[in-house]
């Protein structure tokens, strides 16, 4: 089983994402279009959680940002009747929060509103996940201001390191730009900021 990926974003076409993770040697990977915006530009670095999916006509994996996303979509595709593709979908449209208030308040009408799911498989998601998302655990972790802010500053340097590499700067020269990034910025002001201190060398 392959559990996780970590690697450079060569790819990006919904919902299938290219990572590589050795020296030209890269894999596809299928992940919710509710992912997508957070997902890294080409160039970037990324984790996801994943799970393969082994059937006589294909082999995919598919991947998600974090586990709890990952162990919704295992116990989804347990329920008779939903395939992987059924079991994204879900996870596309609606949060794993989402999807337990609706199972909890027994909302068949809500699941139906995403694409792809009948009266019958809405029915059938209600009845049989029924106290199985709850259960599931949930990673509840503490986070400093401190480290936040690095998470922030990371994510950001390398959106914007992909930008500036697309419009054909260096990556070595714009990686010594980054160095003192705010983590606050929105990308297009990451962007400026980091083209004025190539300015001045």
């Amino acid at each position: 089983m392959i559990g996780e990926v970590r690697g450079v974003v060569r790819d990006r076409r919904a919902p299938v994402v290219t990572v590589e993770i050795a020296a030209g040697f890269g894999v596809e990977v299928w992940v919710p279009l509710s992912a997508w915006e957070e997902l890294p530009l080409i160039g970037g670095e990324v984790r996801l959680f994943t799970h393969l999916v082994v059937r006589e006509e294909e082999v995919q994996l598919y991947g998600f940002l974090r586990a709890e996303e990952r162990e919704t979509f295992r116990v989804l595709v347990r329920v008779p009747g939903v395939g992987p593709r059924t079991a994204l979908a879900l996870l596309s449209h609606m949060t794993v929060t989402e999807l337990e208030e609706a199972v909890r308040q027994r909302d068949a009408a809500r699941l139906r509103r995403v694409p792809g799911i009948g009266p019958k498989t809405a029915e059938r998601l209600v009845l049989e996940l029924k106290g199985r998302l709850t259960a599931l655990p949930r990673r509840r972790e503490q986070v400093s201001p401190e480290e936040e802010s690095r998470e922030g500053r990371r994510g950001l340097a390398t959106e914007v390191l992909a930008a500036l590499v697309a419009l054909g700067y260096r990556e070595g020269e714009v990686e010594g730009a980054l160095r003192d990034l705010p983590g606050d910025l929105p990308l297009a002001e990451g962007v400026r900021w980091a083209l004025q201190r190539l300015a001045r060398g």
